[in-house]
């Protein structure tokens, strides 16, 4: 029984963007939330990148973290801080607009 997930939040932004149940993959993660914003009609590319490497305000990607399954994104909260929160990675997203 799968009982965490992983919440991705924009780097532009530093707000959270979505969550993905089904997989830990953070490639496939961020695609996931590109199809579910309608992102991926820009046909992105994506690499995984260290935490630093992303420049904030400049660069497009996600931070990942891995929260425990009932962990409510839509209620405010911050999963960095949320109990039982592990960073898990960065994805570097480019666009072809």
């Amino acid at each position: 029984m799968v009982d965490r997930k992983l919440v991705a939040i924009n780097n532009k932004s530093r707000q959270v963007q979505d969550e993905v149940l089904d997989t830990t993959d953070l490639i496939e993660a961020a695609k996931a939330i590109d199809r579910n914003c309608g992102a991926d009609s820009l046909l992105p590319r994506y690499e995984l990148v260290d935490y630093e490497d992303l420049r904030e305000d400049r660069d497009d990607g996600y931070f990942f973290y891995s929260v425990p399954l009932g962990f409510d994104i839509d209620d405010g909260s911050d999963p960095t801080n949320a109990d039982g929160a592990e960073f898990v990675g960065t994805v570097k997203a480019t666009y072809q607009i």
